[in-house]
């Protein structure tokens, strides 16, 4: 698949369901130019804990990371990612969301 430009853009998405898990995850890698190229991805997933009953666990993360070429061998990469955990299970319910952040420099020689 290409996008405005002619850059490449590749769309992967996977599903998943396996026994009582079921989730889906949607991933997309995109070139600005040549220096720079931001990741995303979202991934959404429903857990029962046993069969046949109300015990739930869903997640939903979020994710973005551009990185950029400081120099020929120095990259900077920028990571932002969103996670929303909710569990509903007979002796407690909770939900949450966490946020993080980090900042990661590569050298690399050619």
């Amino acid at each position: 698949m290409f996008c405005d430009g002619g850059l490449q853009c590749p769309l992967q998405v996977t599903g998943v369901r396996c026994g009582f898990f079921r989730g889906i995850e949607v991933e997309i890698s995109h070139g600005i130019y040549e220096r720079l190229t931001v990741d995303g991805s979202a991934a959404y997933a429903y857990n029962q804990l046993f069969p046949n009953t109300n015990q739930t666990i869903k997640n939903f993360t979020a994710s973005s990371t551009p990185t950029y070429g400081l120099t020929r061998n120095i990259t900077a990469e920028l990571r932002y990612l969103f996670q929303n955990i909710d569990a509903d299970t007979t002796t407690i319910t909770y939900q949450f969301s966490r946020h993080e952040v980090g900042l990661m420099l590569s050298m690399e020689w050619k």
